[in-house]
């Protein structure tokens, strides 16, 4: 499930070997998810790691056709699809989160924050002006416990206000900093504090935007129509 080491040929050539005989499966190319370039924290970086990610994936092409497979090439990682130019050579391509992206895909520079289309309305149930923090009903099970680091610091999500049919922009210094199983530590200012009160809704731009999308079941639309799953 989680691959081949792509420079292990060898290893390679056996499994598709045993397949070829298989009359169970139909071999016809080569899978591929580039999971490193989620590590990356710039376009540049992703460019990169994109390029020595399909010179090996060519290379180890030519040394099947060698050996008699001749296979189409299919990729899909949605931070190459976004950012790359060049797929030469490439038959197919799977990017994943084109629909929604979120915090995680904006960071890695695959889209702006502006692209983000999904956002999590939470309500507020506790305020504490004291330390500028709000506890919002929003936590693990509705937006996982996946984060970014900045400067020593996790990002379980970022804050943004709720219009009637769209959201803000990301708000200053204002962000999810702890995450339990139901509920969200906010950190933010108190200019943003003084605009809400406890029963307010509040709007999380997720970190990971697909386990959100499945946790909620449903959307809400801005010509408030709701969707269900496919």
């Amino acid at each position: 499930r989680s691959g081949l080491p792509i420079d292990n040929f060898n290893l390679i050539a056996k499994a598709l070997s045993l397949i070829k005989k298989t009359k169970f499966i139909n071999l016809i190319g080569i899978l591929s998810h580039n999971g490193n370039v989620y590590f990356c924290n710039s376009k540049d970086e992703v460019i990169e790691q994109n390029r020595i990610f399909l010179g090996k994936l060519f290379d180890l092409k030519n040394k099947l056709i060698s050996e008699g497979f001749d296979l189409i090439l299919s990729v899909g990682d949605t931070p190459s699809v976004c950012i790359c130019d060049d797929f030469y050579g490439v038959d197919e391509l799977r990017p994943g989160n084109f629909v929604f992206y979120d915090v995680q895909q904006a960071y890695i520079g695959s889209c702006d924050f502006e692209d983000i289309a999904v956002c999590l309305a939470a309500p507020i149930v506790a305020i504490y002006p004291e330390r500028n923090e709000m506890i919002c009903y929003g936590g693990a099970v509705h937006l996982s416990k996946d984060y970014i680091e900045i400067d020593g610091v996790k990002f379980f999500g970022l804050l943004v206000d709720i219009f009637n049919d769209s959201w803000s922009f990301p708000l200053e210094n204002s962000f999810v900093r702890f995450i339990t199983q139901e509920h969200s530590v906010i950190r933010t200012t108190p200019q943003v504090l003084s605009r809400y009160k406890v029963g307010d809704l509040i709007g999380i731009l997720p970190i990971h935007s697909c386990l959100t999308a499945d946790a909620m079941k449903k959307y809400l639309v801005p010509n408030k129509s709701w969707f269900a799953h496919l």
